[in-house]
């Protein structure tokens, strides 16, 4: 969510995520954040774990978030370069006990990779967003609309775990208002770089925030 942007109605998937990897972390775990972007939430879980590490494949963001937790003064934190083509994530077999993936890439990319970082029995929470919502009247011509749906989504996850043998997962499916008070609170959102006059004709707009939560076990042994 973008604050002062937009308000999302209660019970939404964003929320239950971060609710979802409260539950799961512990003061004696090592959490791998996937596709950690600048740092936010590799930080909020910092506070609550033996170890944080968050990896991406942008240096930018890579740089935006070291300079973060260097201002928190967090020392159980680090922030790591994923190196593209080789999709190889730079940490050690075995080496993590919970992975978290809040819209980063989708499970078909990563999970082997996962399952050799990751110890055996290890949790994992993914977030993926469902796209927007179909495009209403007013806005025709204009970007950032039109909603995925849920059997497409459904199978970014559930394919590459039947591949793997995993059936030990649960997902979750949030639909939810979200308004916006203005054309131009809309525009931040979905176009910040065009500034076409026909973003102020619209008021109250109130769209859709589409997410689907999965939550796995890894097997037990290798």
């Amino acid at each position: 969510m973008h604050a002062g942007i937009s308000q999302v109605a209660e019970g939404n998937g964003e929320d239950f995520f971060l609710a979802t990897v409260d539950e799961i972390v512990g003061p004696d775990d090592v959490v791998l954040d996937l596709g950690c972007g600048h740092g936010e939430l590799t930080l909020a879980i910092a506070e609550h774990a033996r170890t944080a590490i968050g990896v991406d494949r942008d240096s930018g963001y890579l740089a935006l978030a070291r300079e973060l937790a260097d201002e928190r003064g967090a020392t159980n934190v680090r922030f790591l370069e994923l190196v593209l083509p080789h999709n190889r994530l730079p940490l050690a077999d075995g080496s993590v006990t919970v992975v978290v993936n809040r819209r980063g890439p989708v499970a078909e990319k990563w999970l082997d990779e996962i399952r050799r970082v990751a110890r055996p029995g290890a949790e994992v929470v993914i977030m993926h967003p469902a796209g927007g919502p179909p495009r209403p009247s007013w806005a025709e011509g204009l970007p950032g609309f039109g909603a995925l749906p849920y059997e497409q989504v459904r199978s970014w996850v559930v394919e590459p775990l039947a591949a793997a043998g995993i059936d030990d997962y649960r997902l979750w499916w949030f639909d939810v208002p979200e308004w916006f008070a203005t054309g131009e609170e809309l525009r931040l959102r979905i176009a910040p770089d065009d500034h076409s006059a026909g973003w102020a004709r619209a008021s109250g707009l109130a769209l859709r925030q589409q997410r689907l939560v999965a939550r796995f076990r890894l097997p037990a042994t290798r």
